[in-house]
């Protein structure tokens, strides 16, 4: 009995001792108690933002979520990230911190939409993404079809309108220097080209003899005119005549030629273009005393669906048109019909030694004259390459459609030798060059 309570007294003294050196332990062997661990954990938010202040965390602990920090201009807070990739995924503040680190804040640019408006026919332009206070990327410059209306133009006709740029409620907008404070549409300025001149043929005359150039005179309705001169001091002058939509018609009010071609200028006729001369009993009620064109050194070109026609020449040479000294008449898919003279060539009189005809397409028809070549007479260069020429008459019985005077003429097929009639359409892959000839022409079929 005496050895037990002798054991336990013992066992007693050891646990009391064991208890006293683990609370000895405990306070870090000096009596008082072990200090916590705590790590520093520093928010950084980047340039010159507001500080947000660092805290100190218990180990094992989870750091508290600061406010919000106020965002830089232009941009907005998107959170906390754990490198400064701001890689995803964002800071969980959930997570216990058990070392010192580094929270960095994400700053996100504000975005707008700007489009664009180009109006009504305008092509389009894809709207852009910008940052707020950040300028606008200067877009290809748009287009928008244009259909040039009557009057006189100068170098080419018009196809598109004048871009001027782009403005925002009513101000230019600059792409260098102006910068974007919300959403936005930028409205694109329009300018409609404008001819130099009205359609009045006395103006654009006296236009286009004072600035040689490239000019083009649109008309969108019959007209009259009176006689004009086209002239040039220097440089040279093209001018084109062109009806639009549909025939126009040019008509002639009083005696002389519509178009005296000087030296230096080219006359084209174009499409939906026809001039009428006078001719009693239609316009003008009375005939006149000249062709209906007069070239004199200068060109004349005539394109498919250009015409001349109704004049009635009792004074001179030539019904529809008059190829002078030096001047050269290109007959290019267009008709010259319906003309008369009190002299030679009915439709088209090559008059000098030095005057050109060129024939690549259209038709002479329906042209009288009184002596030679109802349809043509030429004392010059008469080159056929395509086109008709039929059904014109020479009212003394010579060479009713084509006469030359002074140049060989070859013709085969039917012909009335006699009265030296001619018939049938000229035919260009036969088309002879006999030596010491500037003529020549061949009729291949006969009525």
């Amino acid at each position: 009995m005496k050895n037990t309570r002798t054991v336990q007294r013992a066992v007693s003294v050891f646990a009391v001792i064991a208890f006293i050196g683990f609370a000895l332990s405990s306070c870090g062997g000096n009596g008082s108690p072990a200090a916590p661990v705590y790590h520093t954990v520093t928010f950084d938010v980047g340039g010159d933002i507001t500080v947000v202040p660092a805290e100190q965390v218990r180990n094992g602990l989870t750091v508290s979520e600061p406010a919000e920090p106020t965002p830089p201009s232009g941009q907005y807070f998107d959170g906390w990230c754990t490198t400064d990739a701001f890689t995803p995924p964002r800071f969980d503040f959930d997570t216990p911190i058990t070392a010192p680190r580094t929270l960095y804040g994400r700053w996100v640019a504000v975005m707008y939409t700007v489009t664009f408006d180009t109006g009504v026919g305008g092509s389009d332009v894809m709207p852009q993404q910008v940052a707020e206070g950040h300028t606008v990327t200067l877009p290809a410059e748009p287009t928008r079809a244009f259909t040039a209306g009557a009057g006189l133009w100068s170098d080419a006709v018009p196809s598109l309108y004048i871009f001027g740029g782009w403005q925002y409620d009513g101000e230019a907008w600059d792409f260098a220097t102006d910068t974007v404070s919300g959403e936005m549409t930028l409205t694109v300025v329009w300018t409609a080209p404008a001819p130099i001149a009205a359609y009045d043929m006395d103006a654009v005359v006296a236009y286009v003899n004072t600035n040689p150039g490239t000019l083009f005179l649109l008309i969108d309705e019959d007209v009259e005119t009176d006689p004009h001169t086209l002239t040039v001091g220097e440089g040279a002058l093209r001018l084109s005549i062109i009806g639009l939509d549909e025939t126009r018609e040019i008509r002639l009010s009083a005696n002389g030629a519509m178009f005296t071609v000087n030296q230096g200028v080219t006359l084209t006729l174009g499409e939906n273009v026809t001039l009428v001369g006078r001719s009693e009993g239609g316009n003008g009620d009375e005939n006149n005393d000249s062709a209906l064109v007069l070239i004199t050194g200068g060109t004349m070109y005539m394109n498919e669906g250009s015409s001349v026609t109704g004049n009635h020449n009792t004074a001179n040479f030539g019904g529809g048109v008059n190829v002078d000294a030096g001047g050269r008449l290109v007959l290019d898919g267009g008709t010259i019909s319906d003309n008369t003279t009190a002299g030679t060539g009915g439709g088209v009189n090559n008059a000098a030694t030095d005057s050109i005809f060129e024939m690549r397409g259209g038709t002479i028809s329906g042209n009288t004259s009184s002596a030679l070549g109802g349809g043509v007479q030429s004392n010059g260069y008469l080159h056929m390459s395509s086109g008709t020429i039929y059904g014109n008459d020479a009212e003394d019985g010579l060479l009713n459609n084509v006469a030359s005077v002074g140049y060989a003429l070859a013709i085969t097929g039917p012909a009335n030798t006699a009265a030296r009639a001619q018939f049938g359409t000229f035919d260009a892959v036969n088309f002879p060059r006999l030596s010491g000839h500037k003529v020549k022409l061949m009729i291949t079929e006969g009525e």
